[in-house]
């Protein structure tokens, strides 16, 4: 049975690899999977509030909104 320190070790990576457009989206899963719920849930929430700190950019400019499902606001 591996110990604490063995399974904490991972491979080798060169990081040049994620300088391409396919390393750079396994990169992104790589860190992904590496976040516990909480802080993928903490990371969610910070996206959600950034999204709507947008749109009321948007709104106080006057700029429309173009929903997913085709309604528009101004």
């Amino acid at each position: 049975m591996m110990n604490e320190t063995e399974r904490k070790q991972e491979p080798f990576h060169d990081p040049w690899d994620d300088c391409t457009f396919e390393g750079a989206e396994l990169a992104t899963l790589r860190q992904g999977a590496k976040l516990t719920f909480v802080e993928k849930l903490k990371w969610l929430e910070d996206a959600h509030r950034l999204a709507l700190k947008f749109q009321e950019s948007r709104r106080k400019m006057g700029l429309k909104t173009i929903f997913p499902d085709g309604r528009i606001e101004v």
